[in-house]
């Protein structure tokens, strides 16, 4: 029993010399796999952060490429919208200029003739514009609400028409006065105005003749004028 307790005592050194090399050896092994773990993870980590700086610097570069192109873009519409609006603006002030303009001149037109007409004048008031058709159209429309706002008669297109389609006869173009005055007569007018725009640009300008249907005389001719211009 002694002898087990003296071998007991001799041995436990070692056995504590063991335990603290294995718990030395185990920490060193932590040690070396804590650095080569470090090692690894920097590898990793220094890849990793490599891949992802090229990645965002991409990202930066495509977005920073679509937010340029995307403001110049913007730009561009806006030019365009405003190159629009300034348009826009031009034409609505042309249009009120010409607006203007048609009615100083049906204004002037309607004096004129006006001085000529008879006390129970009976109007056809005729177009015989070859361009600007709309505008001489526009030009009837003024001067047939003057002349009957003044207590004149005006002959209704339709009275015309169904002269015309009844006598076969056709108003395109030239006509001679001598047409203007059987028309007028079946039609039941005594005078025609008739309405033409000549020239064009700064030249262009309001044109009236009046024709006395009774006598076939004319009796009134517009001049060349600025008066007239249109």
């Amino acid at each position: 029993m002694k002898k087990m307790w003296w071998l007991v005592l001799a041995v436990a050194p070692a056995f504590a010399s063991c335990a603290n090399f294995g718990a030395a050896l185990s920490t060193v092994a932590g040690d070396i796999g804590n650095i080569t773990g470090g090692l690894v993870g920097g590898a990793i980590g220094g890849a990793a952060g490599n891949i992802v700086g090229s990645i965002v610097s991409d990202t930066v570069e495509i977005f920073t490429d679509a937010t340029g192109q995307g403001l110049i873009a913007a730009h561009q519409a806006s030019e365009v919208e405003r190159a629009a609006a300034v348009a826009a603006a031009e034409e609505e002030r042309i249009a009120a200029r010409a607006a203007v303009e048609l009615e100083r001149v049906t204004a002037h037109a309607v004096g004129e003739v006006g001085r000529v007409l008879p006390m129970a004048a009976r109007l056809w008031i005729h177009s015989d514009a070859t361009t600007y058709q709309a505008l001489a159209s526009n030009v009837i429309d003024n001067m047939t609400v003057a002349f009957l706002t003044s207590g004149f008669t005006v002959v209704e297109r339709g009275m015309i028409d169904l002269v015309t389609t009844e006598q076969n006869l056709h108003l395109g173009g030239f006509v001679a006065d001598g047409d203007f005055v059987s028309i007028g007569n079946l039609a039941g007018a005594n005078t025609t105005v008739i309405v033409s725009i000549i020239g064009t640009g700064a030249m262009r300008r309001l044109q009236v003749r009046v024709l006395d249907i009774e006598t076939g005389t004319v009796t009134m001719q517009s001049g060349t004028g600025s008066e007239w211009g249109l």
